[in-house]
């Protein structure tokens, strides 16, 4: 896995809609799709519940309730993007996926937002959430670590918060993980090679990378 040979955004797509069309394969790809976003929807759902349920009265107003569901719709890797709902099919066209992208910045800065947003009641019931998120996501690496699988722990490398199956790296942060590389990489100035080199951003050598460079090809991938 490096920065040269990770597909863009555009080339999965068009690797996934080959795929669809191999015969028996493209049925069962698009059966396990829809099965996917049944679970996802269904943990969506069994979230609100959960936060709705430690509201005052066991019952969110109509503003706790947007709340909570915005919390269960983040984690779940969707969001309510306000206005730019409008432009949001010119958006796909240009990104890999907008809805996505912004859902996982929101979620990135969704501490601030909520700290600030609403009572503490939906507060407390996010920090929950989130609490939660994290105790599992650590239980799944380190059931992974345990079985003597190779986890990317270091949040400078392109291999933070994948799994090495087979000879794939598998990103099991639903792409997060790429979104903490380049926070980690601007805020130190460091990063990490694939074989595990540590390296300062902004070096003299002319292949040497930069904190501008880093965040260029980091966009380069969203495309």
């Amino acid at each position: 896995y490096d920065d040269e040979n990770t597909p863009s955004g555009v080339e999965e797509i068009k690797a996934n809609s080959f795929v669809e069309r191999i015969w028996g394969v493209g049925h069962t790809l698009r059966a396990f799709n829809r099965f996917s976003r049944i679970v996802l929807n269904d943990i969506k759902i069994n979230q609100y519940e959960a936060m709705a349920d430690t509201m005052p009265g066991g019952k969110p107003t109509k503003a706790q309730g947007k709340i909570i569901a915005d919390i269960a719709n983040l984690i779940g890797g969707t969001t309510n993007v306000g206005q730019a709902e409008r432009i949001m099919g010119a958006a796909n066209g240009l990104l890999y996926s907008a809805r996505l992208a912004a859902a996982r910045a929101r979620f990135l800065a969704s501490p601030v937002e909520f700290a600030v947003r609403g009572t503490n009641a939906t507060r407390l019931a996010y920090a929950k959430q989130m609490a939660n998120w994290m105790i599992g996501t650590s239980a799944i690496y380190g059931a992974f670590k345990l079985a003597g699988y190779e986890v990317g722990d270091d949040p400078r490398s392109n291999k933070f918060g994948k799994v090495k199956i087979g000879g794939a790296w598998v990103d099991m942060t639903g792409g997060l993980s790429s979104y903490l590389t380049l926070l980690s990489r601007e805020a130190t100035g460091r990063t990490t090679t694939d074989g595990g080199k540590h390296k300062d951003l902004g070096g003299p050598g002319p292949y040497d990378s930069s904190r501008l460079s880093i965040a260029a090809t980091f966009a380069r991938g969203k495309l």
